[in-house]
Formats: C-alpha cells, sequence, structure tokens
C-alpha cells in the first residue's frame, strides 16, 4: 500500500511546482481532483 501512497505525494509536489496542469487546468483545479483539502490549496500570491 506504500507505493500508491508515495505516487501520490510526487503528484501533489508536481502539482505545486506546475502553476497549470497538463490538461490546462489552474493548480487549485488539480489539487481538488487529487482530494486535498480546501484550507490546504491556498496559494500565497505575493
Amino acid at each position: 500500500m506504500a507505493a500508491p501512497r508515495l505516487g501520490e505525494l510526487r503528484a501533489r509536489v508536481q502539482f505545486r511546482r506546475a502553476g497549470v496542469g497538463d490538461d490546462g487546468f489552474s493548480k487549485t483545479d488539480a489539487w481538488a481532483d487529487h482530494g486535498i483539502p480546501q484550507r490546504a490549496r491556498r496559494v500565497d500570491v505575493s
């Protein structure tokens, strides 16, 4: 069960690095697809 978790974490890191996903959706949309809570999706824009 460890392998899917690692892949999930790796995907989250990649979504954070890429402002926009490969499919053109915004970062927060990509995070929502991966089940990350909204309070954790806050992006610092400063």
